[in-house]
């Protein structure tokens, strides 16, 4: 599962690490409390090129958008066979840049958070699923969803599931919108190898300031 995330780095910082041109206007800064329903920077590829664009984090389409589903996430082994996902994983596919997540281990009582990130510290991208429709006045409405997988070895002891990461070796496969078959890209939805990841324990804090991430000291 992933229900919030953060992101330290600002639009020049994104642009330049996923080699994307941003939606003209659209300047996202570092946020540190990213929860269902906000507004969050995706690259996406279009015309040849990659944008950045903002989007709601949680799937929303003209059929879905009065139900109670929780469409902030996506399980990847549900995703190709869905009615809903298939049509998207085939042609929409996404890139949903972050510095970390943010987990609640069940066994604690889900009172402890906990951060889960590269140890490199590096910005990476969760594996994401997105769409647009006609709304209100003809605007348009585009919104997106995170991918979800089994856990890797870190992660089992603080939650039995995790987002899907790309490597970044592999993200212009996943954007590769000439790739229609979920059999070309499917592999990559698996759990990130654990030695490249670490987690800790941070202060159950609110707001969106980087105390959040920072380690708890003992």
């Amino acid at each position: 599962m992933c229900g919030r995330y953060y992101c330290t780095c600002g639009c020049n910082e994104i642009l330049e690490r996923f080699a994307a041109r941003a939606l003209s206007g659209y300047a996202p800064q570092p946020a540190y409390n990213i929860k269902p329903t906000s507004d969050v920077p995706v690259v996406l590829e279009q015309d040849g090129g990659r944008i950045l664009r903002p989007m709601r984090w949680w799937l929303e389409t003209p059929w879905t958008k009065t139900k109670k589903n929780s469409l902030f996430n996506a399980t990847a082994e549900r995703v190709p066979s869905s009615s809903l996902f298939s049509p998207l994983l085939r042609r929409r596919r996404c890139l949903i840049p972050a510095t970390g997540f943010y987990e609640w281990p069940s066994a604690q009582g889900g009172t402890r958070p906990f951060v889960v990130r590269l140890k490199s510290g590096e910005l990476f991208a969760f594996a994401g699923l997105w769409t647009n429709y006609a709304g209100l006045k003809d605007a348009e409405v585009y919104s997106c969803t995170i991918i979800t997988t089994t856990s890797n070895e870190l992660m089992k002891s603080v939650h039995h599931r995790m987002p899907v990461i790309i490597p970044r070796a592999a993200e212009a496969l996943w954007l590769d919108h000439t790739l229609t078959t979920p059999e070309a890209i499917k592999h990559l939805l698996a759990p990130y190898p654990s030695d490249d990841m670490e987690a800790y324990e941070v202060a159950p804090l609110v707001g969106d300031s980087p105390e959040l991430t920072w380690p708890v000291s003992r």
